[in-house]
């Protein structure tokens, strides 16, 4: 769109002796060949586009062959890409539409950033990765597919703190159930983990209204108790496999258990 792009292109040239530099019409005048050290597709960009772009260059002088070769490993070896997690709380900033799903998911991850009740309170992280702490990535991929699901029950709820409201009480459930299964809650902040709940927030829902007609915290945690008896510890993996795994198992349990909620005891009196 006609911006400029801020990195350098650095440039190496052997003969410094021969550069020539005047100072009136501010133009160097080179009387040899540039290597390229790094910016090697700007650079085919810039030539390729129909606009005369404007960049940035620096240039290594008297550099030998085996110098500009450790250059040019030096750079592309050690330079680091800005992480996704950085990249997705930057984009946020960008966004102009606050009704769209990505706007909706960065309110709801404020939230549960900031509020003092959030299940996840202390638990995500904005700019790196980090260990025990959920990003915007995997945030993304388990709240975004219930954002877009215009018959899921986060659509049925217009607000955001009515959304929160839910997705929390949602994880305070889980956070009990793991510290009764497992006598500890540290799987609720962890990627394959929290997608693999929120893959079957639905059909929980569906389950809750059924039977109990709302989406209270005891309905649901009347659906959910069946998992106190779920042996998470089977599911170790971080892929896919594993997330859908874990997430049949339990959807399978939840539904046997609940088909037992309103079953008559005294069948025969």
């Amino acid at each position: 769109n006609g911006n400029v792009i801020p990195g350098s292109i650095i440039l190496s040239y052997q003969n410094l002796e021969t550069l020539e530099y005047d100072s009136e019409s501010l133009e160097l005048k080179l009387n040899g060949d540039l290597f390229i050290l790094d910016g090697q597709h700007r650079l085919f960009g810039a030539a390729e586009s129909d606009i005369d772009a404007e960049l940035n260059i620096n240039i290594i002088c008297n550099l030998t062959s085996k110098e500009e070769i450790q250059y040019f490993l030096d750079i592309n070896s050690n330079q680091k890409g800005v992480s996704k997690t950085l990249q997705k709380e930057l984009a946020k900033y960008l966004l102009i539409d606050e009704h769209s799903i990505d706007s909706i998911r960065y309110e709801l991850f404020e939230k549960f950033f900031n509020e003092d009740d959030s299940a996840l309170f202390g638990r995500l992280t904005k700019i790196t990765s980090s260990t025990g702490k959920l990003s915007h990535v995997p945030f993304e991929k388990a709240i975004n597919p219930l954002l877009s699901n215009q018959v899921g029950y986060l659509s049925k709820f217009s607000t955001i703190d009515e959304k929160y409201k839910l997705l929390n009480t949602y994880l305070n459930i889980f956070s009990d159930i793991l510290n009764n299964s497992v006598g500890s809650d540290r799987l609720l902040s962890t990627a394959a983990f929290f997608e693999s709940i929120f893959k079957i927030f639905d059909d929980v829902c569906a389950l809750s209204i059924i039977y109990f007609k709302n989406l209270k915290k005891e309905s649901l945690n009347l659906i959910l108790e069946c998992l106190n008896n779920f042996d998470f510890s089977l599911y170790t993996g971080t892929n896919q496999a594993t997330i859908i795994k874990l997430s049949t198992d339990m959807i399978d349990m939840i539904k046997a258990y609940s088909s037992r909620l309103h079953m008559d005891i005294d069948l025969l009196d």
